[in-house]
């Protein structure tokens, strides 16, 4: 996972949709990486410690910082 941002209470209002299988209904599966106890802490940090909780037997990498500049790209290239 990449970011550079922190978890804000403004981000728990956000919602991604999905069809359910077999169904038009939608359902929200917003929230599933940060909770509002969260907010402060790094997204990164955030996603991985509600991913873990999800499925412990899968090993997350969080690099908390932005791809889009030159240094950064570099790094992420060099991975």
């Amino acid at each position: 996972m990449f970011d550079y941002d922190k978890v804000e209470l403004a981000n728990m209002n956000r919602c991604v949709f999905s069809y359910r299988e077999g169904g038009n209904a939608l359902s929200c599966v917003s929230r599933l990486f940060f909770r509002p106890e969260q907010a402060g802490m790094t997204k990164t940090q955030a996603a991985k410690e509600t991913l873990e909780g999800i499925n412990p037997d899968v090993v997350y990498e969080a690099h908390t910082y932005n791809i889009t500049k030159l240094e950064n790209f570099n790094h992420f290239l060099d991975k």
